[in-house]
């Protein structure tokens, strides 16, 4: 690992240093990333140690609301959101919804009907609330009643399949960790 990427993952690391300063470092990893500077097998650490940082801003329920930590946050989710598109063993980090080749959930309109499909949006994503849903094909489906399709009669519960595979997901709005969420409405949602 060189030496300039190794102090900015220590800048990241270091909750007593400015957030300014821990962002502007995320940045320069990042960029290093992009410009190929960033080793295979030094992507991952990076990857994870971004993550921790980006972690940090949400821990306590005070910071979840603080209007002061909303903009920070989204520009480090979206700056490790950067990084794990070019980790070796695949993309692990999204942005309101996990991308999921085939899903099933039980269709709220109509009783007994399971729609099955790719958690994608068909429209653009305003209409969904993320902490409490994804949507299957357009239509929003609560998360903890998604399960995804891994083979031919085969299923395993959304929130499962994210601790195998490591999915973290955040909300677009404030930045904060919902691969779990289901209770709460985004602090920053304007209705």
């Amino acid at each position: 690992m060189e030496d300039s990427l190794r102090e900015e993952l220590a800048v990241l690391k270091d909750k007593k240093l400015s957030l300014t300063r821990r962002l502007a470092a995320s940045e320069r990893v990042w960029r290093a990333v992009l410009r190929n500077e960033v080793r295979d097998d030094d992507m991952s650490y990076a990857y994870n140690v971004m993550v921790q940082a980006w972690k940090s801003l949400g821990a306590w329920a005070s910071d979840r609301l603080d209007r002061n930590l909303i903009l920070p946050r989204k520009r480090l989710a979206a700056n490790c959101e950067r990084v794990s598109r070019r980790l070796q063993e695949g993309q692990k980090f999204f942005r309101d919804f996990p991308r999921v080749g085939l899903a099933e959930g039980p269709c709220d309109d109509k009783r007994g009907r399971t729609i099955t499909g790719a958690v994608k949006a068909c429209v653009y994503t305003s209409i969904y609330e993320f902490h409490l849903e994804y949507p299957i094909e357009g239509m929003g489906v609560r998360k903890d009643r998604i399960s995804v399709v891994t083979g031919p009669g085969a299923r395993l519960p959304l929130f499962e399949w994210c601790e195998i595979h490591g999915v973290i997901v955040y909300c677009g709005r404030c930045g904060l960790d919902i691969t779990f969420e289901v209770s709460r409405l985004c602090p920053w949602r304007k209705f």
